[in-house]
């Protein structure tokens, strides 16, 4: 079969990708896959099919994974990707790097994720935050793309990061807005997303007037084969998970890129996801808080209800957003007090701007705010909410002056970074400030 290809000009760049696929390396999988592989006819279609395609039906990848394993049962998505991960080199082709990377992708949907591999969040405020998936985590720490001197390795490598982030993102997509705010700590504790944002922006082509970006969640049932799309889809996935983090990013940028990049994903990224903010169903569930979607101009609509209460809430959604964060304006408010209101206007709009999640998650996040305050607690002045992180804590240490709460991860946070030992609101002294600090890093909340 590959003799008569070489015969054909059209194919002669996919005879060097087979080839290439049947490197050391990575030759016992190529083996499994040989009877697949004959069994195509040598139909103009099936000679220019690339080693990816031929790699992503599901039955396929079960099979492979468990005879390169040699397991038949209990196989997981760590135990494959760590296996894939040591086939893959920059000495590869793109085209089997690729396949490898479609390999995971159907890895971490079709096998369960190690919960021993997980380590379960450490609640204590002086410790380190949760981090996502560590095995994915590490990988990306050892893609080292400031000292490479070859402009080819540096692409590769880049390429390898897009691979892992894309798997990552993914992983992220699918995680709660609390368990996603400790990952969001993380990642921006260690600049990772921004770090790599940097490199990732050389892949894609900002001066193309026609981009079809595919979403991170449909990579696997498309072909998304160019490095400049993988790096569209990946820049779309942090877009979609991570909006604060890329708009904080942005910001940074010198304005020859910040115009680049706002261009960009205005015309391609913005259409899509402002879609998804306003694609929602209306449902009667919850009583206190009614959303509806108005997609034609953008906006959202939230009716917050609680006894003899009433506000009306518009949220606008710029037309580079995510780079713009959400604007907040009050259509209608009844029996809400000026002070309150302000209040309340204060936390949705600090929540607008720094976390990273939908429209409808953060306006499910101020409802649980605002019903806690109605039942007498008060919300830390720091982050202005009275829920926080997947525990659900609730501000504790509290100002002997000003008589003002705050989370114990706030404060801790407000000590460590400012380096002052004062009050938040009133600058006051903290009288015990050194006992507190030594009991934020040593108890949990």
């Amino acid at each position: 079969t590959l003799i008569k290809v070489d015969k054909d000009e059209r194919f002669r760049d996919t005879l060097e990708d087979w080839t290439a696929f049947y490197e050391p390396g990575i030759q016992d999988l190529a083996l499994i896959l040989h009877d697949k592989i004959l069994s195509l006819s040598l139909s103009d279609t099936a000679g220019y099919l690339s080693p990816t395609v031929l790699l992503a039906p599901v039955g396929s990848v079960k099979s492979v994974m468990r005879t390169v394993l040699d397991k038949n049962e209990d196989i997981t998505f760590e135990e494959c990707f760590e296996y894939l991960m040591s086939c893959y080199s920059n000495t590869l082709p793109y085209s089997t790097q690729t396949a490898l990377f479609y390999l995971m992708l159907h890895s971490q949907n079709l096998f369960s994720t190690d919960s021993d591999s997980i380590n379960e969040e450490d609640d204590t405020p002086g410790a380190s935050f949760a981090s996502p998936h560590p095995l994915l985590i590490e990988t990306l720490s050892e893609i080292d793309l400031l000292n490479i001197q070859s402009e080819e390795d540096y692409r590769r490598s880049l390429i390898k990061a897009t691979h892992v982030w894309t798997l990552l993102l993914i992983r992220e997509s699918e995680q709660s807005s609390e368990v996603l705010s400790e990952h969001v700590e993380f990642l921006r504790s260690k600049q990772l997303i921004s770090d790599f944002l940097d490199n990732l922006v050389y892949l894609i082509k900002f001066s193309s007037k026609k981009y079809e970006i595919v979403p991170i969640k449909e990579i696997t049932s498309c072909e998304v084969f160019e490095s400049h799309q993988l790096a569209s889809s990946c820049f779309m996935g942090i877009a979609t998970v991570f909006p604060a983090l890329l708009r904080t990013w942005w910001r940074k940028l010198d304005k020859e890129l910040t115009i680049s990049v706002e261009k960009f994903v205005t015309a391609f990224v913005s259409p899509t996801l402002i879609k998804m903010e306003t694609d929602l169903k209306t449902s009667s569930d919850d009583e206190a808080l009614v959303i509806k979607p108005r997609p034609v101009v953008r906006e959202v609509v939230a009716t917050y209800t609680m006894d003899d209460l009433t506000a009306d809430l518009i949220i606008y959604i710029a037309p580079n957003h995510p780079l713009s964060p959400p604007t907040v304006s009050c259509e209608r408010q009844v029996g809400v007090p000026v002070g309150t209101w302000r209040s309340w206007m204060l936390q949705i709009t600090s929540m607008f701007q720094n976390q990273n999640s939908s429209i409808v998650n953060a306006l499910e996040h101020w409802r649980k705010n605002m019903d806690k305050q109605f039942e007498g607690l008060e919300s830390c002045m720091i982050c202005f909410s009275v829920v926080q992180g997947p525990k659900k804590a609730l501000p504790k240490p509290c100002c002997r002056t000003c008589k003002k709460r705050f989370h114990s991860a706030c404060l801790y946070k407000w000590f460590s970074t400012s380096g002052k030992s004062t009050c938040p609101m009133c600058r006051t002294s903290f009288q015990q400030n050194t006992c507190l600090r030594a009991r934020l890093q040593e108890e949990p909340e």
